[in-house]
């Protein structure tokens, strides 16, 4: 399933320390230059609009994905949710924009 092979790649990029995790923290790297930030399907609508500013701002792409915040905090490693995420790798960052755009 094509799901799995993004999240797979999700996890992997966590694995490699090219990810920031949470709405906070992924907002600022954003700032500091992130390639791709990831919204969750359930992040509520301050969330969603607070990293969908700052990345129309900074100029970088913004993915909301079709998956819960468990879903990806599970894919992640995390134990509890996970809102958003920042890709910092400009290469995983294309791998995940491809998947995505496979997926659809």
């Amino acid at each position: 399933m094509k799901s799995d092979r993004f999240l797979g790649m999700l996890g992997l990029c966590a694995r490699a320390r090219k990810l920031t995790a949470g709405s906070a923290l992924s907002s600022d790297a954003i700032a500091r230059g992130a390639y791709l930030a990831i919204v969750s399907s359930d992040a509520s609508d301050n969330t969603r609009k607070r990293i969908n500013d700052k990345c129309s701002f900074y100029g970088c792409r913004c993915l909301e994905a079709g998956f819960t915040s468990a879903e990806i905090g599970h894919a992640i490693g995390k134990s509890g949710t996970v809102a958003a995420v920042a890709v910092n790798d400009p290469n995983f960052a294309d791998a995940l924009v491809r998947l995505c755009v496979v997926e659809e």
